[in-house]
């Protein structure tokens, strides 16, 4: 696919789709609800799926950023870091978009 829609640009590189089929089915989602690319975006950061690799993308971060830190304190960031997600300004911004 040539062109890839909005929502796709902006998804972090471990959530973006690789498979164009994937990549369509979701752009004929969109056309047929009338979603905007935000509301995409949001639905596609809060599925289950997404979470896990987001979870997964932080621990691994941490993994490297403190790589003596117990896998308790590991954890405990990874899951501090997932309640901080929601007063995240870009967040905010396009919940703020969706709801208004």
């Amino acid at each position: 696919m040539f062109f890839k829609p909005k929502w796709y640009g902006m998804l972090p590189d471990y959530l973006k789709p690789m498979d164009d089929e994937v990549i369509n089915r979701i752009k004929e989602f969109q056309e047929k609800s009338g979603w905007t690319d935000e509301i995409i975006f949001a639905g596609i950061m809060v599925s289950q799926w997404a979470v896990k690799r987001i979870q997964k993308a932080c621990l691994e971060q941490y993994k490297k950023q403190m790589p003596n830190a117990s896998d308790q304190a590991l954890w405990t960031g990874v899951l501090l870091s997932k309640r901080r997600l929601g007063t995240h300004p870009r967040f905010l911004t396009l919940c703020l978009n969706i709801v208004v």
